[in-house]
């Protein structure tokens, strides 16, 4: 489940932010994916920090390939960068995704922390 409260614009950071939440489904993850888009073309911010950590369950491993794929694809997310903040039973999952994404081109990122996502995403030398 996504929590609609949770995308929030950080224009003084110069970001998107959502938190995922609970059984993610395929549906949900499109629709974060569409609403961080969007808000990026709304606010001409090429950055989204995306936050698993309360996840409990991802989709099946197709989906997350072919979702990796999207996130490469500029056709679908035109100059951007994914920092995605994961940790406990869904960070394989996650791993797996930025891996296909990163093959194809994607700029997406896995990281245990969110002080470390966000360095990585202001490009300071910390976040790797």
């Amino acid at each position: 489940m996504i929590m609609a409260s949770s995308v929030r614009v950080q224009k003084e950071h110069g970001l998107i932010t959502t938190a995922l939440s609970g059984a993610v489904s395929q549906e949900d993850m499109m629709t974060a994916r569409e609403q961080l888009v969007r808000l990026s073309q709304e606010h001409s911010l090429g950055r989204a920090l995306i936050v698993t950590t309360k996840v409990t369950s991802f989709p099946p491993t197709l989906f997350l390939f072919n979702f990796g794929v999207s996130l490469a694809s500029p056709a679908v997310t035109p100059r951007m960068r994914f920092a995605i903040v994961s940790g406990g039973g869904g960070e394989a999952d996650m791993r797996f995704l930025e891996a296909v994404a990163q093959n194809r081109g994607g700029d997406v990122r896995v990281f245990r922390t969110d002080d470390t996502a966000r360095q990585w995403l202001e490009g300071k030398p910390n976040g790797t």
